[in-house]
Parts: C-alpha cells; sequence; structure tokens
C-alpha cells in the first residue's frame, strides 16, 4: 500500500480532506483513490474510472455512465443520483426477514475498514525527512484475500 497526504505535508487522517492511497490485490490489479476537496465545483466530486481490456468505464457524481470501446454502449444518464443505500437497506432487510445471508459478507466488510484504519495508519506516520510527504507500507493484511472464518486478510 501507498499512502499520500497532499497539501501541508502533515496529515490529520482521517479529517484530512486531501488524500491519495493506492491498493494493490491478489490477482495483480491496482486501485487508487483519490479523495480530494481543492477542486472546482463544475468538475464531478465523485469518478469511478475502470480500464480493461482496451476499454473505459466513466462514472461522474454516480449520475452519468460512459463507455469508451464497449461494442453498443456510449453513455447511460440517470435523473437522480443513486449510490445504492436505498437498495443495501432494502436487500439488508429482505435478507433479515427471509432468513438469508447478508448481502455483503461480513468478512469483506470487516477487511474493508481495516483496510481503511490501515491507510489511516500508512498516513499518521511521520513522512520522510526529504523528499515528497509518502508513506508507504505493507499493512497487516490490508489487501488480498479474506478468510471468512476469522475475517482477516490474507496478503499475497
Amino acid at each position: 500500500m501507498q499512502a499520500l497526504a497532499l497539501g501541508t505535508g502533515q496529515t490529520s487522517f482521517p479529517g484530512d480532506d486531501k488524500v491519495t492511497f493506492t491498493l494493490g490485490f491478489a490477482d495483480g490489479s491496482v486501485g487508487t483513490v483519490h479523495y480530494l476537496a481543492n477542486g472546482h465545483r463544475a468538475i464531478a466530486k465523485e469518478r469511478l474510472e475502470v480500464f480493461c481490456g482496451g476499454r473505459v468505464l466513466q462514472l461522474d457524481n454516480f449520475r452519468r455512465l460512459s463507455g469508451f470501446g464497449w461494442r453498443g454502449f456510449k453513455k447511460m444518464n440517470l435523473w437522480r443520483q443513486d449510490k445504492g443505500q436505498n437498495g443495501c437497506v432494502a436487500a439488508f432487510v429482505a435478507a433479515l426477514r427471509e432468513g438469508k445471508p447478508a448481502p455483503i459478507p461480513f468478512a469483506e466488510l470487516a477487511l474493508t475498514t481495516r483496510t481503511m484504519f490501515e491507510v489511516a495508519e500508512v498516513l499518521a506516520a511521520p513522512p520522510p525527512r526529504s523528499g515528497p510527504a509518502v508513506a508507504t507500507g505493507e499493512p497487516n493484511g490490508a489487501v488480498g484475500d479474506c478468510d471468512p472464518s476469522t475475517a482477516k486478510p490474507t496478503v499475497h
């Protein structure tokens, strides 16, 4: 994992509003999160970009999806922003009522929470004496597969 607090070179994470971090996964893929509160209001506050097989999907503010290189698909617009919270709660309540497993396994929730705590720990570490304020580390299993029996991630 690599994490960077932008701006002053010091972090007050989780209160810092300019942070970027990159996670590696067991299959060799990477994910980079930029949490930046210093942009212009005309630019989407939340953007997800997926690059795969020479194609790209861009999701802006959970309202506009654009596709590049996808046969038969160019864009989709929603009238309202939908981050999925209502659907998530509805699926959880339905699972409880019907006695089914939770829609998101506990191990995945635990892995996400553990990962964010470990990002915070890396950012809280003092920056190197010279160069940019970059902290790197191999946290206690922040990325990789998750062992459901212990809800602890394993690093590969």
